[in-house]
């Protein structure tokens, strides 16, 4: 295929992406969110729970990467007028189908045609606070845990630095004979005990493994996302498909460089717990527009009603998983297997554990490349049987199994 045409299919598929990953499932200026996780939703857009909108989605060839949203018709014979990001133009279309409105994948736009209802426009906003609801929370822990822990900006997100400033904690009594541990919260953005369940950790429990483990702890990986409740970036990348060197993602090369300094000053890293959900909206809006990007057929799949651990395949440790999960269960229930005996796919190699090529695949849980016990962690927080505080503290409980096992060890 040549590189033009190459190029132009890879600008089709992220235009699908964003489009239906992002739009086609919430049109955030009109109160609605992403159908499948209500518990993103305030509760005024929840009592009002409007229904889903019928949308056409189209593009400009000359605009790769970028999104037509269409919402109403306009006569026949009439060109659609785009208007968007890059130089967007008016864009021939079939007669009768309604005009366009272009956005790239950042979400930003101009004014859409008089044309379009603009109670639809969908304009993506922020959906919460990254300052109100993490940053907060970081600087009040930075002056009560100063005698314990450094916090440190390690990076930004390019999009808006000022906005988006990346955190991490590290032990202030740092000794490179004491085994260390990294934990990295939020980042899939939109699975929010993965974010809270970090800060929990370190507003209860860190303290008190001070003298006895090196602790590391990114508590919001992809605020971008996080405001936005997104599971990809500000481009449509899946940061946890991206942990690779020469990433396209900032998300995860300021945490490949945040770590790359820490092993160059001797750190090695004994665990990695990397805080995650399964939510429904991985199957009513992510896997859909997944397989629009790729040009593959979905599937209908199962959302795994509990916690679950996803460990490596190259490096299972099952007794560590097991007391993990044994711990956990005080706090919430673990997922069962489907009807095939499997979770998201996979079989269970014990209770509430599946196996995955975690460097392979680019996964954050990967990330340090010398870990001896690595583990995701896998919240359902649409489950009845859940609330917030249910999620945020089976993540604590995960973190605190997975280091009192190691110790245990010493």
């Amino acid at each position: 295929m040549p590189p033009d045409e190459a190029g132009a299919v890879r600008g089709h598929r992220r235009a699908l992406l964003v489009g239906l990953g992002e739009s086609l499932f919430g049109l955030h200026d009109s109160g609605l969110q992403p159908a499948g996780s209500r518990r993103h939703q305030p509760a005024d857009v929840r009592a009002r729970s409007p229904p889903p909108l019928p949308h056409v989605l189209s593009r400009s060839s000359a605009d790769h990467g970028h999104l037509a949203v269409c919402d109403q018709a306009v006569p026949r014979g009439h060109a659609g007028h785009a208007v968007g990001c890059g130089g967007a133009r008016g864009v021939e279309r079939p007669t009768g189908q309604p005009a366009l409105l272009l956005r790239c994948a950042a979400g930003a736009e101009r004014d859409h045609p008089s044309t379009l209802n603009p109670t639809l426009n969908p304009k993506q906003v922020n959906q919460r606070s990254y300052a109100d609801e993490v940053l907060s929370k970081i600087y009040a822990l930075k002056g009560k845990a100063s005698d314990t822990f450094t916090v440190e900006q390690y990076g930004a997100l390019s999009i808006d630095p000022e906005r988006y400033p990346l955190f991490v904690f590290k032990s202030k009594a740092w000794d490179n004979a004491k085994p260390t541990c990294l934990v990295t919260g939020g980042v899939h953005g939109y699975e929010t005990s993965g974010v809270q369940g970090a800060l929990l950790f370190l507003q209860t429990e860190a303290t008190k493994y001070a003298s006895q483990i090196n602790l590391v702890v990114a508590p919001c990986v992809s605020p971008w996302s996080y405001e936005h409740i997104q599971r990809w970036n500000n481009n449509a990348d899946d940061p946890n498909r991206n942990f690779v060197p020469g990433s396209p993602c900032d998300e995860c090369n300021a945490v490949l460089d945040m770590l790359a300094n820490l092993k160059d000053a001797g750190a090695r890293f004994t665990i990695h717990i990397d805080l995650h959900e399964t939510t429904n909206s991985d199957e009513e809006e992510f896997r859909p527009a997944k397989a629009a990007r790729d040009g593959a057929k979905y599937e209908p799949d199962y959302i795994p009603d509990g916690f679950y651990l996803v460990g490596d395949v190259d490096n299972p440790q099952p007794e560590w998983h097991a007391a993990i999960i044994k711990e956990v269960k005080k706090v919430t229930h673990i997922a069962p297997p489907d009807a095939k005996g499997q979770i998201i796919g996979e079989k269970p190699t014990q209770e509430g554990c599946i196996l995955y090529p975690l460097k392979s695949l680019g996964l954050c849980g990967a990330v340090t490349g010398d870990y001896q016990y690595s583990t995701t962690t896998e919240v359902y927080p649409d489950s009845p049987k859940a609330n917030d505080d249910i999620c945020n503290r089976a993540q604590v409980a995960a973190i605190t199994a997975a280091i009192d096992y190691v110790l245990a060890k010493q």
